[in-house]
């Protein structure tokens, strides 16, 4: 277990090294969200240069990450050592009147969000993967990236395996591949080292995103209402790979948003880097990419501001591909045998199925109000929308509103056009697509509640 969460403190400090050397003034950041998003760069800076060796034939090995570590540090002590003074805890900022019952409700919610981790993580780490979709999807994938270098493995076109999904990114795998080399064994509890890693560094971002614009106690009571999500914490327990996807989601936007409003270059570099997770996470990964390319381009042009048009362009388009070219274009190689939703986006096959709108919108419902997996998640929603019909239509927040709004679109078009069992889909998939934006839903309730000045603690 020593080995296990070294492995996750050498991807920690490729992360906070590649920060370091990608930001001007990380002083602009409390440290829980530069914790936070050091993991999301870690996971893409390491993973990324894993698969490029893997394409090279070289399998994952302690060394690499190790090099790789120490590289990056040692180009921030030569280069950026003034940069490290910036790490230390940025005192002041947003606060609200520092009364009795302040200090009272930030304690109890604090216990209530370190308890919920704490069991959570020793959950995880005491039981081994047992979720079937990460024993025979993600886990098979790691082991094969473990013992087959990419660029000469058979798996990629072995047919008898397609019920892996030969073509789902590699980003996850990878990651649990990273902790097996440095363990030296394909353990199935150890690689759960993973999980509390990714929910910590989750809550951290969600947290530190807030208080940006947000006091502490509004901070805590969201990011509380988020870790009390119990979808969100049984999938993190199960290494399931819609909680990365949602962590990098909200990187990506939420960033995007914060660039909108300062123009900060290191806002606009740290979501490009997270909209690489995105597309190196999951096949939805590219939905949610183009999405967020689309509001971008929409906001800067409703504003006018045209010379916007290339750091965009650049950081949130050509980035990301330059960045996972090496993948899509093995990809190419990768028959497609279970499903091909690429291929249906013609909105032919939407016409030819629209009879299944009724029943796509009739199981979602059910979805929304599913108690035991999402509590007043969802019904939180509708409130708000109730209380603020308006505010999610004006800038900024559309920009939000938008992001979290258009997913819902694309993934009831993949239902109307997907060639399964309606019924069936949705019973296995819906609240995990549900689940890859619900941080970025929560972090707009955020946003709707101090714009309207709906609590006390604004």
């Amino acid at each position: 277990m020593v080995r296990a969460l070294l492995s996750v403190f050498v991807l920690w400090v490729i992360g906070a090294t590649a920060l370091t050397l990608l930001c001007a003034d990380l002083r602009r950041w409390k440290l829980p969200a530069k914790i936070g998003l050091s993991f999301g760069f870690g996971l893409v800076v390491l993973t990324i240069t894993l698969l490029i060796a893997s394409l090279c034939g070289v399998k994952p090995a302690p060394w690499i990450g190790l090099v790789e570590a120490i590289s990056l540090l040692g180009i921030v002590v030569a280069l950026r050592r003034d940069k490290l003074s910036h790490w230390l805890p940025r005192q002041g900022g947003l606060e609200a009147s520092k009364g009795l019952w302040l200090w009272v409700s930030q304690g109890v919610l604090l216990v209530f969000v370190i308890g919920g981790f704490s069991v959570v993580s020793a959950v995880s780490l005491l039981e081994p993967i047992v979720e079937w979709d990460v024993i025979a999807i993600w886990a098979l994938k790691a082991k094969v990236l473990l013992h087959e270098p990419v660029i000469t493995s058979p798996y990629f076109n072995d047919l008898s395996k397609a019920y892996s999904h030969l073509d789902y990114p590699l980003l996850w795998p990878f990651a649990m591949a990273w902790v097996w080399s440095c363990i030296g064994s394909a353990d199935l509890v150890k690689v759960k080292v993973l999980a509390p890693a990714l929910l910590a560094s989750l809550l951290l971002l969600f947290f530190g995103l807030l208080r940006r614009k947000h006091t502490r106690t509004h901070a805590l009571f969201f990011t509380a209402v988020l870790a009390g999500t119990p979808m969100l914490l049984t999938q993190a327990s199960r290494m399931m790979t819609d909680v990365p996807l949602a962590f990098f989601a909200l990187g990506a936007f939420v960033c995007g948003y914060f660039w909108l409003e300062s123009r900060h270059p290191d806002d606009l570099r740290i979501a490009g880097t997270f909209a690489v997770g995105m597309l190196f996470t999951k096949n939805e990964g590219i939905g949610l990419w183009f999405i967020l390319g689309i509001i971008v381009l929409i906001a800067i042009a409703g504003e006018r501001r045209i010379k916007f048009l290339l750091p965009a362009g650049i950081w949130l388009g050509l980035v990301p591909v330059l960045v996972t070219l090496p993948w899509f274009v093995f990809r190419l190689r990768i028959p497609k045998v279970h499903e091909d939703y690429g291929g249906k986006i013609n909105p032919v096959y939407f016409l030819n199925n629209i009879s299944r709108v009724p029943e796509v919108l009739g199981n979602s419902l059910r979805f929304f109000l599913n108690w035991e997996d999402w509590l007043i998640f969802w019904p939180i929603a509708l409130v708000l929308f109730i209380l603020t019909p308006t505010h999610s239509l004006r800038r900024p927040v559309l920009f939000l509103f938008l992001g979290a709004v258009l997913p819902l679109l694309m993934y009831g078009y993949i239902y109307v056009v997907a060639p399964w069992n309606l019924k069936e889909l949705m019973e296995v998939t819906a609240n995990r697509l549900l689940l890859q934006i619900a941080p970025l839903w929560g972090f707009l309730f955020a946003e709707q509640v101090h714009a309207r000045k709906l609590m006390p603690f604004n």
